[in-house]
């Protein structure tokens, strides 16, 4: 369920509330008009 998260560099609040429910950088797109995204990824957790 679920898949990766992309939201602007200078979205800070997104972004820590991405961070806050287990959202991590995975890496970044410079865009066209030279605008930055960041790509987040949630870690699933372990299966028992």
């Amino acid at each position: 369920m679920g898949g990766p998260a992309t939201v602007t560099a200078e979205n800070k609040a997104s972004l820590r509330l991405l961070g806050k429910i287990g959202f991590e950088h995975a890496r970044d797109i410079v865009e066209d008009d030279g605008a930055l995204t960041r790509v987040l990824t949630r870690r699933l957790p372990a299966r028992s």
